[in-house]
């Protein structure tokens, strides 16, 4: 279903005529299914390719934690209990040079300020952005820092992610663009 835009009348916009000629809404037919991703290809593997990556990944992440299992059985060890950037710097291998004093240092950080660096971001966001939607994150942000032990924090911080991926989905639309077949009934489409 393709359908093909019209110029929009002269005093239905802003732009001049020579940026409506160029323009790529006004240039070609609109294809609504281009717009979602969905593309022609003349072979199978053209579909597939990037499921296939997506898989081939998936089965290393799987190998991996099955070689991480199968190694710590071997050692009779239980696996750590806290992920860490690198797992063999400890405190006593702190003193045995520069390299293992930064890991140690980089895993420290990581343990201690990773929540504190998450805030920071979204601090950042909120100066980045400075529209109305900000005011969205600084509510997050501060219902989250009003609950100051980490069991408090971490109890609502999975719907705080949600916010994220549902307002990451929002700019991502607001990037691209409306799907152009739900803009048929609009006065810059007849």
């Amino acid at each position: 279903m393709c359908f093909f835009p019209s110029q929009p009348l002269a005093n239905e916009t802003n732009l001049l005529p020579e940026e409506m000629i160029n323009s790529s809404l006004y240039k070609d037919p609109v294809d609504p299914a281009k717009w979602f991703g969905i593309r022609k290809d003349a072979t199978v593997l053209g579909y597939s390719k990037n499921h296939l990556i997506v898989l081939m990944l998936l089965v290393f992440e799987a190998t991996v934690y099955r070689h991480q299992a199968h190694h710590y059985r071997q050692l009779q060890r239980s696996p750590p209990t806290v992920t860490a950037l690198f797992p063999s710097a400890t405190r006593d291998t702190l003193d045995q040079g520069l390299l293992p004093c930064l890991k140690y240092l980089l895993n420290y950080t990581f343990y201690k300020f990773g929540l504190e660096i998450c805030f920071l971001m979204t601090v950042n966001v909120i100066g980045q952005r400075m529209n109305f939607l900000v005011i969205i994150h600084g509510c997050w942000l501060v219902a989250i820092l009003v609950r100051r032990r980490r069991a408090a924090m971490a109890r609502i911080w999975p719907k705080y992610c949600l916010f994220l991926s549902i307002f990451m989905i929002y700019q991502y639309l607001l990037c691209v663009g409306i799907p152009p077949a739900i803009c048929m009934g609009e006065s810059m489409s007849r």
